[in-house]
């Protein structure tokens, strides 16, 4: 099993703002008190960025300097606040030393530049109150990056103060900064939310997307020298085991353009960060031609893993750990295009059927959107050969969180093997695009994930883990977990499972201490996947093809203004019906399903529709 790199460790300590972690490790390698990241980045830095207030005080109990570290950029922790909007931890380091306030980095950018060049108001406001003078430093470019109407007001107020005192630091845009002769680099309309000047660096190692006759040669020479230093200043400071997680994507994260960052930016910048964009007016142009509700179909990627839970003589823990194996094959390589797929109207359904290599073992699927507000989308899967059915709903808010889109799915899956009378109820992680303006972009699913069984006493707990800050630390897609054991109150340590969900799972016993690659992708995708079944009768007007059928066909010609005006007929039909409900007081009654006991569970016409309709040409 690979060793722990305890580096790693305390950066992700610090970021998920876990202060016990962080003691933990710093008790027993107080030398990691300085340790970074790739590009230089501190666990002072990371907690400053986050606000974890407790763990930069107690890092800077251990030794003051801490606040004064340098990544390779020359950002300072207090950098790293601001560029967050964390006024808090700059109110603490300014009652530190004020000097954190006046740091630059590589290309001359002070704390109050990178305020502005982020939009964070606040910051500014506490710097005009305790360090006025700042401003007066490479004042004419940092009214130039202020993102917002308000933060420009804010540095012309105090700029005016004393006009005859910045005057004179009003001669330079910035030490050493590379500026284009291009005229049209200084006006408005060049300022974009990556980089304003030529030869400027995205903060905290995000890509820069310069064209590539373009060359960068502000500061670079100290930036060497400063990044030898830390090279020289680290080799004692080497953590004691080094665990190979880093490692590159398997497929394509993103596949997005820069036309579709200059539209996000239009976008998403008046969003607050927390927003559920669920009922945002989203253009034509940011939809893929297909419902959300279509994607359920997902869960059946690996499909043949359904097989391995009812394997003959299998033993309890063996099942849990194909339902894990299962649960887990249905999380897909999702590719970052900057696209949403359609919100599926109320009553909006999908079925599908598969078979199972060449037998007669068919899985059957039926979903159905049973509330618009909040939206929720219910599915039932049964398999009547194996034995096994699966009852899920889950509520997708999608919620701008300032660089990223997290897509939640709240509600529990419940697996039923029904011989044996176990049920095994499942939570789902959420999918996050991330790196929407600033740091590694792709999509990630994200979260814990728990599958339990009470009839057995047994659990699996899996942690999906995001990758670090800004991508600087961690790698994609790796997932940790413990497989335990509850009996009689007393819980035990049965296994664990660490891993990549897009490569291999390994699953070690606790007691052998016997290792096995529990789940495959690659292997899966050659070897457990399922075919679609044509259906004779499973037509229905509800289906989620049939409902946007006009629109995906004009998204399909790139006619963006005949698929914005479909998709408003869709919407105000959908109002329509929605007021003439309202005014016979009549509620909605979805067809498939019914809400009994805090959960979406199959109407009797599920079984029959099953039965009668969903009748295969090739079964």
């Amino acid at each position: 099993m690979p060793q722990v790199d305890f580096g790693l460790e305390l950066l992700e300590a610090a970021g998920q703002g876990s202060e016990e972690k962080v003691r933990e490790v710093l008790n027993q390698y107080p030398h990691l008190l300085m340790y970074s990241d790739p590009y230089g980045h501190t666990a002072a830095h990371i907690a400053a960025f986050y606000g974890h207030l407790d763990i930069l005080s107690y890092l800077s109990s251990l030794n003051n300097e801490c606040l004064f570290s340098e990544s390779f950029d020359l950002f300072t922790p207090a950098h790293s606040a601001a560029a967050n909007g964390q006024r808090e931890i700059l109110e603490f380091l300014s009652k530190k030393s004020l000097s954190h306030l006046f740091a630059k980095d590589c290309d001359g950018w002070t704390v109050a530049h990178i305020a502005a060049f982020y939009g964070h108001e606040n910051v500014l406001r506490f710097m005009a109150e305790v360090a006025p003078s700042v401003f007066g430093i490479n004042a004419e470019l940092l009214r130039m990056i202020a993102r917002t109407a308000s933060c420009k007001n804010e540095i012309e107020k105090v700029q005016k103060l004393d006009f005859q005192y910045y005057k004179p630091h009003q001669e330079s845009l910035g030490e050493g900064i590379v500026i284009s002769t291009s005229s049209s680099i200084l006006s408005s309309e060049s300022v974009d939310s990556h980089h304003l000047l030529k030869g400027r660096k995205i903060p905290f190692g995000g890509a820069a997307n310069r064209d590539e006759d373009e060359s960068s040669t502000s500061s670079m020479d100290a930036r060497k020298c400063h990044k030898q230093s830390l090279t020289n200043g680290k080799k004692n400071h080497s953590p004691p085991h080094e665990r190979k997680l880093t490692r590159s994507p398997s497929w394509v994260q993103d596949v997005t353009t820069r036309e579709q960052q200059s539209s996000w930016k239009t976008l998403l910048g008046g969003l607050r960060k927390g927003s559920d964009i669920t009922s945002m007016l989203i253009p034509a142009e940011f939809l893929r031609p297909e419902s959300t509700l279509e994607r359920i179909q997902d869960v059946m990627q690996h499909g043949r893993h359904l097989e391995s839970i009812v394997l003959p003589n299998s033993s309890a823990l063996d099942r849990i750990k194909s339902v894990v194996r299962f649960h887990v094959s249905g999380v897909i390589r999702a590719i970052f295009d900057g696209k949403k797929p359609y919100n599926p109207i109320l009553g909006e359904t999908c079925v599908w059927a598969y078979k199972h290599g060449d037998s007669s073992c068919v899985t059957k699927v039926v979903c159905e959107q049973v509330s618009h507000h909040p939206p929720i989308s219910a599915f039932f899967l049964n398999n009547e050969r194996l034995g096994i059915n699966i009852t899920a709903s889950a509520e997708i808010n999608p919620t701008f969180t300032g660089n990223c889109v997290l897509v939640p799915f709240k509600g529990k899956r419940v697996l039923k093997i029904m011989h044996l009378n176990e049920e095994y109820t499942m939570t789902v992680p959420s999918l996050q695009y991330r790196g929407l303006f600033v740091g590694s972009r792709g999509a990630e699913w994200v979260g814990k994930v728990v599958v339990k069984c009470e009839q057995t006493g047994l659990s699996a707990k899996l942690n999906f883990k995001p990758l670090g800050w800004l991508g600087m630390w961690g790698s994609w897609h790796r997932v940790e977990g413990k497989v335990k054991s509850k009996v009689k109150g007393v819980k035990k340590l049965i296994g664990s499972i660490y891993g990549h969900w897009d490569t291999q799972l390994i699953y070690r016993d606790e007691e052998s201490k016997e290792e096995e690659v529990m789940y495959d992708f690659d292997q899966s995708a050659k070897f457990f996947g399922v075919e679609q079944v044509k259906m004779k009768k499973a037509s229905l007007p509800t289906d989620s093809l049939v409902v946007w059928s006009r629109l995906s066909a004009a998204l399909t010609r790139r006619d963006m203004k005949d698929a914005n005006r479909i998709k408003n007929e869709i919407e105000e039909e959908q109002r329509r019906i929605r007021k003439e409900r309202a005014k016979r007081n009549q509620a909605y009654q979805p067809r498939f399903f019914r809400f009994k006991e805090g959960r979406w569970v199959p109407r009797d016409e599920m079984y029959q529709f099953q039965a009668t309709c969903m009748v295969g040409t090739d079964v």
